[in-house]
């Protein structure tokens, strides 16, 4: 448990405040399991909201499962759930530090609300998700497949399929989006590929049973 409040920790104390608070990406070796040294480096480019402060949880949560034996799923979302906003690291600006001291626990609110219930989603119907991803990626080994791609995909196709009131469009760019920190920069394509084939492929039969 300690390992996932160390990794989660600098990830979720960075938008406390508000939407506008932007991701510090980890600088860290190429799995998240052992983080040798974190270092914040923010991406200009992308803004926050609760909703992807909650995918980048479930998908830290998700790849902590994939290496724990004895670590349970009520752990998972008890330590995510438990962690303490309100401490600052020595790696912060002083401008984050002010946007965290005056604290929006609305943000905090809508966000672990969103990550229980897509996190309990994805572990629920992780078979069935990974079953569709094999559909999709008919050109592609599963095992050349890099762990952090499945889970984004999962996430991805978990919103797609349960979550009716998540614009599609945006499940895909948010997918992108996280894949561009914590994936590799060609990732990108192929995860919109699967997202935007099942997407496709749902919206029609949507249309025939109309």
């Amino acid at each position: 448990m300690h390992c996932l409040k160390k990794k989660i920790f600098l990830l979720i104390e960075q938008q406390i405040k508000s939407q506008k608070i932007e991701l510090p990406q980890f600088v860290t070796s190429t799995r998240l399991k052992r983080p040798e040294k974190v270092l914040l480096k923010t991406d200009k480019k992308t803004k926050f909201t609760p909703r992807r402060l909650a995918r980048e949880l479930v998908l830290h949560g998700l790849y902590s499962l994939e290496f724990s034996n004895n670590q349970t799923v009520t752990e998972v979302i008890a330590d995510i759930k438990n962690l303490n906003f309100g401490n600052i690291s020595q790696e912060l600006d002083e401008e984050l530090e002010n946007l965290i001291e005056r604290n929006d626990t609305n943000f905090q609110k809508k966000a672990m609300t969103y990550f229980e219930q897509l996190f309990i989603k994805v572990f629920n119907n992780k078979r069935e998700l990974e079953d569709e991803l094999k559909k999709r990626a008919k050109n592609w080994k599963m095992d050349r497949i890099t762990l952090m791609d499945k889970l984004i995909i999962i996430i991805g196709l978990c919103e797609l399929k349960y979550f009716d009131s998540v614009p599609p469009l945006a499940v895909m760019n948010e997918a992108i989006e996280i894949s561009k920190k914590f994936s590799s920069p060609k990732s990108g394509k192929f995860i919109n590929g699967v997202l935007n084939s099942y997407y496709a492929d749902s919206s029609q039969t949507a249309e025939n049973i109309s």
